[in-house]
């Protein structure tokens, strides 16, 4: 903690500003023994909330990471049976944030995915700690914090509602035709969704519409993938400057178009409706990739109202859980076993993943982009510290004091100029004994 409060001290002010993102990997059941510890590990486990006899089947893991310059840490991880409840997640949210804030950070907003329990824990932080009613913020220790949920899990969900219904737009009743029914496969894969509703499959079915291909209901179908490409360039870019001719694809500042679009889809959205083929049934109320999108876009409207008087512009790629799944991604990638970790085998190797720099090569990253963000702490720093500040035992679970490798390993480098063979046992020697040190 102390180390990790002493990384933020030297920052600047507008360094420490960032999220806190959080969410759930699947474990398997396993208990182990420690004897030095005196405990055995595998039971759900939620820190100061305490410890029950359940076996723990999940690991709830909390990260921050800044949307300012681009770095990330994990900061709490918690044991958990199936998933938490919607007060027990409550309780964990404001007492890391209220933690974080004690050694300096500026956490403006929460990232998750629209899991049911994740929507109604923090739809009741916002009824209950907002200063005024409102459904996308609450307040800690006088701090709004804004609600975002991942905008790739929203997107995949849009897609998901097409799946055996239609979506009805605006007050003409205009339909969005089911013409995806062959093209859904792999259901999960977030990259599948982005591909179907995008640029290139509006152009390809207005091109059939066009050659009476398709009936001439499915334009209709054409303009809602365009809006969706639309809004998902504009909710997650990071370029600079509008690229491949989209002029919704760069960060948001004082001159780009994403507020005035925002504003329309917002009244749009308003009147969407989800209708089962066939039957005609209206579904709005099983989905909610509508409130996901309206609470997101209200939420960074709300951010860059707070902040663009000291920014310049905002990286809307700051706003995703990318950082927590590539950790997720690193850690299956430590051996089969680890594929579907136990309690114990998580720990480990989450250690481990810390040390390494939480780095995998780009083509291993499977469903998520890389976050481009470096950990705050350093190896030297991590080394030079104690067990205490390691794990401070006010923190429930906190890995405070993390490790940037690639920091202590270029030192060696340089030292040891074109000695390749010296640089491996260096790094093979650091690896050891951080590993030890573990």
């Amino acid at each position: 903690m102390n180390v990790m409060k002493a990384e933020i001290e030297v920052m600047k002010n507008s360094e420490k500003y960032c999220a806190l993102v959080f969410d759930e990997m699947s474990l398997e059941r396993g208990l182990y023994y420690s004897a030095s510890k005196q405990e055995i590990s595998g039971f759900q486990d939620l820190g100061r909330l305490g410890r029950s006899n359940v076996h723990a089947n999940h690991a709830l893991v909390f990260m921050v990471r800044g949307i300012h310059k681009s770095w990330k840490q994990v900061v709490a991880y918690y044991f958990t049976h199936t998933s938490v409840s919607s007060i027990t997640l409550k309780s964990l949210i404001t007492y890391v944030i209220r933690q974080l804030q004690e050694i300096g950070l500026k956490v403006v907003c929460t990232v998750c995915d629209q899991g049911a329990t994740n929507q109604r824990a923090l739809k009741e932080l916002c009824c209950e700690k907002s200063t005024e009613s409102s459904p996308f913020h609450f307040v800690v220790r006088d701090e709004p914090i804004a609600v975002i949920y991942d905008v790739p899990h929203i997107l995949k969900n849009t897609r998901n509602a097409l799946l055996g219904n239609k979506i009805s737009l605006g007050l003409k009743q205009r339909p969005v035709l089911n013409i995806f029914t062959g093209l859904f496969f792999w259901i999960s894969r977030f990259k599948v969704a982005a591909t179907q509703l995008s640029h290139t499959v509006a152009a390809v079915i207005e091109t059939y519409v066009a050659f009476n291909i398709l009936p001439a209901e499915a334009i209709y179908t054409a303009e809602f993938v365009e809006k969706m490409d639309c809004l998902f360039d504009s909710l997650n870019s990071f370029c600079c400057y509008p690229q491949d001719g989209k002029s919704y694809m760069c960060v948001l500042s004082a001159e780009s178009p994403h507020i005035e679009m925002w504003y329309s889809l917002l009244q749009e959205t308003e009147n969407w409706k989800v209708l089962e083929l066939g039957t005609g049934r209206d579904k709005t109320n099983m989905f909610s990739f509508i409130s996901g999108w309206q609470t997101t876009i209200r939420s960074l409207m709300f951010i860059w109202n707070q902040l663009k008087k000291g920014f310049n512009f905002l990286s809307m790629r700051a706003f995703n859980q990318d950082p927590v799944e590539n950790v997720f991604c690193c850690v299956r990638q430590h051996g089969v076993p680890n594929t579907n970790p136990t309690c114990f085998q998580f720990k480990a190797v989450l250690k481990t993943v810390i040390v390494n720099n939480m780095s995998l090569p780009t083509k291993s990253l499977g469903n998520c982009e890389d976050d481009r963000c470096m950990p705050l702490s350093n190896l030297r720093q991590f080394l030079g510290a104690s067990d205490d500040n390691f794990l401070d035992s006010t923190i429930d679970h906190s890995i405070i004091d993390q490790s940037d490798l690639h920091c202590a390993l270029a030192d060696n480098e340089a030292a040891a100029g074109s000695g390749g063979a010296d640089v491996r046992n260096d790094r093979q020697a650091l690896a050891y004994v951080a590993g030890y040190i573990l």
